[in-house]
């Protein structure tokens, strides 16, 4: 018996070409089936093949960090997070491409594999044209977002060391089973919130700047003001299954690209709701 219960919010957004603003049109559908756990996803449709996907993530506490793997991720701290929504999928080369009009990634030949070889400063100016296009308000996630939501957020009711799983293969794309390359997104088993590919594929940049864990910082906590490397997440296609773990920080200076980093969007739940 299938148990759950999925709502379907559909934003279509009509546009008389490329490069003109995107009309702020919603339309809602909902698809439903029968479950104890509810996963919300607005599909934000930004012509007749492309769109985002992003799950809602409900508001929640957490032990973020741990005392078990590298130095950089303790000292464990319970911090809360308010709702927000995140990309069920990394973002793909089709939609870079159709907002960026340029396709950077090494791996070129798989439109629906996750975009790499971006710069975090190449991610924050597609976030900014993704803006002027939809006139909404992406942007990448907080370190404690990300860790949240590849945890399971709220409705997860397991402990898992990988986004979804504990057996990596199932879950990962990583140096074992990726044949030294990305691979389409989706095609793995999704953790508790549908969120695919938070554990391997490609790593993904936040915009926290790497920092010591502060246990001052309960709600929302954010990293550095400033810093000399940026934080990225969730191991990729040539990294070992530590890599792909959850709780797992590795840093990257912000101008330095290579083919096994990429992006994923999140977006403040509020302007969805009202």
């Amino acid at each position: 018996m299938i148990k759950r219960l999925i709502l379907f919010f559909h934003l279509f957004i009509a546009a008389a070409g490329y490069g003109q603003h995107l009309n702020d049109i919603l339309t809602v559908t909902k698809v439903q089936t029968v479950n104890s756990d509810s996963i919300n996803i607005f599909t934000i449709k930004l012509s007749d093949s492309i769109k985002i996907e992003m799950v809602l993530v409900e508001e929640g506490s957490y032990n973020m960090g741990s005392d078990k793997g590298y130095s950089n991720e303790s000292p464990v701290r319970r911090v809360q997070v308010s709702d927000f929504l995140m990309g069920r999928f990394e973002v793909t080369q089709e939609l870079w491409y159709f907002v960026m009009r340029h396709n950077p990634s090494y791996f070129s030949d798989c439109e629906n594999c996750p975009v790499e070889r971006i710069t975090w400063p190449d991610a924050m100016q597609f976030i900014e044209r993704l803006n002027e296009l939809t006139k909404l308000h992406f942007r990448l996630p907080t370190e404690a977002e990300w860790e949240y939501a590849a945890s399971g957020g709220r409705i997860n009711r397991k402990v898992f060391k990988y986004s979804g799983s504990s057996k990596t293969d199932e879950v990962a794309w990583f140096k074992t089973n990726a044949g030294s390359r990305t691979h389409p997104v989706g095609t793995k088993k999704s953790n508790s919130l549908g969120l695919f590919d938070m554990s391997g594929n490609v790593y993904e940049w936040t915009r926290d700047w790497m920092g010591k864990y502060r246990k001052d910082q309960k709600l929302n906590p954010k990293g550095p003001e400033k810093g000399k490397a940026r934080v990225i997440r969730g191991g990729c296609w040539h990294d070992t299954e530590e890599g792909c773990r959850i709780k797992c920080r590795v840093e990257m200076k912000p101008a330095e690209k290579n083919g096994c980093v990429g992006m994923r969007l999140v977006h403040d739940a509020t302007p969805f709701r009202d």
